[in-house]
């Protein structure tokens, strides 16, 4: 008889899955902290056009990084998902998990089974799923 073992469960917050998402990324010159801003996918695209450095995002006390496109909007001030955050996204539980050492991150695509009604993620799952010990 197999003994009865729990799983290895993590508690996550759910948030609202918006759409596809834009934003750029900018240093904060007084905290040295990466702070990101939502942006319109017009205003994005416009980095990659003939000259797109004239079109580089300004905000006074920042300083521009970087942008994304094409990421999971969510109900969050930064419209970015957060760590241990999840929205279901095409039948998928959408995450950004910590590793153990809180350090690494992953991005990852699970079956909505690897998520319960309360938002706790069954870590057994994502293991035989093969992400291992990623998170």
């Amino acid at each position: 008889m197999k003994p009865n073992v729990q799983p290895v469960t993590r508690q996550l917050t759910q948030r609202t899955y918006l759409g596809v998402g834009y934003v750029h990324c900018f240093l904060n010159e007084s905290s040295g902290e990466d702070e990101f801003f939502p942006c319109s996918e017009a205003e994005y695209l416009k980095l990659g056009e003939v000259g797109g450095n004239a079109h580089n995002p300004v905000r006074a006390g920042y300083t521009w990084k970087y942008s994304l496109g094409g990421t999971d909007k969510v109900d969050t001030p930064n419209t970015l998902l957060g760590v241990d955050e999840y929205c279901i996204r095409n039948g998928k539980a959408v995450s950004l998990l910590a590793d153990a050492n809180g350090i690494d991150t992953a991005y990852l695509e699970l079956p909505l089974s690897a998520v319960d009604s309360k938002g706790l993620l069954n870590e057994t799952v994502v293991t035989e799923l093969g992400y291992g010990n990623s998170i």
